[in-house]
Formats: structure tokens, sequence, C-alpha cells
């Protein structure tokens, strides 16, 4: 069912996917689909930026961590979208 739906976003001219993301442990927990959507984002030549929801208890210093969660596990994958930085 993903690759149908990557499939039928790049069809339609899609490039980037916002997705909302839960940290772990988190009621509606996302990241156990975060690995698979990425892959298959990747094998449509898309893009995924992650949306970090609002949970109960977030606070700055857990989002931090959380930040540093997500860019410590998807950082590296070829699915994460980046902004290029313009001097």
């Amino acid at each position: 069912v993903i690759d149908l739906h990557m499939r039928q976003l790049r069809e339609a001219g899609v490039g980037v996917l916002v997705v909302s993301w839960t940290p772990p442990n988190t009621p509606d927990d996302t990241e156990p689909v975060m690995s698979d959507l990425l892959d298959a984002a990747h094998r449509h030549n898309l893009r995924v930026a992650p949306h970090i929801e609002p949970y109960p208890g977030r606070n700055p210093i857990n989002l931090i961590e959380h930040i540093r969660f997500l860019f410590n596990k998807y950082g590296s994958h070829p699915a994460i979208h980046r902004v290029k930085k313009t001097q």
C-alpha cells in the first residue's frame, strides 16, 4: 500500500512529503513505520520532511532530545529532505 501511494504521489508531481512524527512510546507513536516510509519514498525518488507533532509532556528539553533522535537515526537516509544552504 505504501508503494502504491508513493507512486501516485510521484505521478502527481509531488517531490517532498511532510509526514507527522511522534517519538517512541508516546500516544500515536509513528516511529515504527518511519523506516519503511523513508525506504518507499526513496524507491520512488521522493523526499520526506518529518513534522514533529505536539505530544503529551513535550518540553524544550525532550524536544531537543527527539530532534537529535531523528537526526541520528534518519539524518543520513537519502529520502530525508534537506534544505540547501545559500551563501
